[in-house]
């Protein structure tokens, strides 16, 4: 599927993907992957779906695609292979239709995650660190763990972590009050996914830029932006002293995750964190970060690019810069999503930035 230097690459099976039968591409109309930040990522292919018997379609007869078989999808950029989703399918559809070959079979599902949302536990994690259990909890799983250490470990004479709902639902818990972020990607080769648990990867070296306003040097085909000066909030944290039960205001730290702009949009919104009364300094100081943290991001924008014009698999949780979107949008900003769309002899990916601020923070861009 698709022409030229990119190629689709498909894999599937009931435990072990392998390269999909000759049938299943050819009936192949579209696929989409999405990738984001928050929430599962997920896919969905879309099948011609025929009849090669008079009572069904193999497509269906063999069980190729039931659920929860699972599917790589990822493509081929020039040499390059990237692998957009490791997944399993979650459901399927039959569009049927009076037309003959206009009926079709849509493939829906989930990203590997979904293995961990599948079964609600009751247990506790005594004299352990949040990032203790998120990789005791990764580790029972076939995932390669990137876990972020945090120093806060209670003793359990004190506090006792508590785990009262599916493993990925506790990980992301854990994740938010640490001010961090939770989410399963894939690796460099079909199969491998990696499990991060830790701050949003801010850091590093950004995508080749996004350049509009360029003439023939242009490689987005639709970019705006939108700046939003509610979206951040200053939280106010007060505990009391165990001894004196004196009221202690605690200060929000520094966000860990850097703001990408000359302009850091300040919060206009205060909020009060409830039910912390009974928290020691270090959760205090968590509170405040995640509260903080989680809303931080005030300028954002939304575009979509011919991927044979960018050249290039633009990475959804990764920087990239923008080019030629006048001072005030210019710079380096976070992808927090991307829809890739591929259908024969075309590639479509959409995409979500964010960032804290207005104004780039260094005149530089990535530009190859």
């Amino acid at each position: 599927m698709l022409t030229g230097s990119i190629r689709l690459q498909l894999l599937i099976g009931e435990t072990l993907p392998r390269p999909a039968p000759y049938e299943v591409l050819q009936a192949l109309v579209s696929a989409q992957v999405n990738m984001t930040e928050e929430g599962r990522d997920g896919f969905q292919l879309i099948l011609r779906l025929g009849r090669d018997t008079p009572s069904d379609s193999s497509l269906l007869r063999d069980g190729l695609f039931d659920p929860p078989s699972r599917v790589t999808i990822g493509v081929m950029l020039g040499v390059v292979p990237t692998v957009l989703i490791n997944g399993v399918i979650t459901r399927h559809e039959v569009m049927a239709s009076n037309t003959p070959g206009e009926a079709q079979l849509v493939v829906t599902g989930d990203d590997s995650s979904l293995d961990l949302d599948l079964e609600e536990r009751t247990r506790t994690f005594p004299n352990m660190s949040d990032s203790a259990i998120a990789r005791r909890i990764i580790g029972e799983y076939q995932l390669q763990p990137d876990v972020t250490d945090t120093q806060d470990t209670p003793s359990e004479t004190n506090r006792m972590p508590s785990q009262q709902r599916t493993d990925l639902a506790y990980l992301r818990e854990l994740a938010t009050r640490n001010g961090f972020v939770f989410y399963i990607e894939p690796g460099p080769v079909p199969g491998i996914s990696v499990a991060h648990w830790g701050p949003e990867n801010r850091d590093g070296q950004p995508q080749l830029a996004l350049s509009v306003g360029r003439g023939p040097n242009s490689n987005v085909e639709h970019l705006q932006f939108g700046f939003n000066s509610l979206t951040g909030t200053n939280p106010t944290v007060t505990i009391r002293d165990p001894l004196t039960q004196t009221p202690i205001q605690v200060p929000a730290p520094d966000l860990l995750n850097p703001s990408l702009t000359q302009q850091q949009a300040q919060p206009r919104r205060t909020t009060i964190a409830r039910d912390v009364g009974g928290f020691d300094t270090n959760q205090a100081l968590l509170r405040a970060l995640a509260e903080s943290q989680g809303n931080a991001d005030s300028s954002t924008g939304n575009g979509w690019l011919n991927t044979a014009r960018y050249g290039r698999i633009l990475q959804a949780r990764r920087l990239v810069d923008v080019s030629g979107a006048g001072n005030t949008y210019d710079g380096t900003y976070f992808v927090k999503a991307v829809q890739h769309i591929i259908r024969v002899g075309e590639y479509t990916q959409r995409f979500t930035l964010s960032r804290g601020g207005r104004g780039a923070s260094s005149p530089r861009v990535a530009t190859a």
